[in-house]
């Protein structure tokens, strides 16, 4: 968070130049408003409510305890085999 206050090349000492940075950013960096900041608000509405899709969806299968279907493993089965496939991957 620091650097991003400053110039700073990797070579010399950084030389602080406050809030410019951030104004070029947002005012003539093309790149970041038409590339940048529309792949992060795609990644956001896709990540955000599918992460919660999919946790719900495996405590749903977890928490159901319905043992096994039709060979397919549910429940606390397939956290347990998940736990035995570590062991034989190690």
């Amino acid at each position: 968070m620091v650097f991003s206050f400053t110039y700073y090349n990797g070579i010399s000492k950084p030389e602080f130049v406050g809030l410019d940075n951030y104004i070029y950013l947002f005012t003539q960096d093309s790149d970041f408003m038409r590339v940048i900041i529309p792949n992060t608000l795609l990644f956001a509405l896709i990540v955000g409510p599918g992460g919660y899709v999919l946790s719900f969806a495996l405590a749903w299968i977890l928490s159901s305890g319905k043992g096994r279907t039709e060979g397919i493993s549910t429940g606390s089965e397939a956290y347990q085999d998940t736990l035995v496939l570590q062991k034989f991957l190690r």
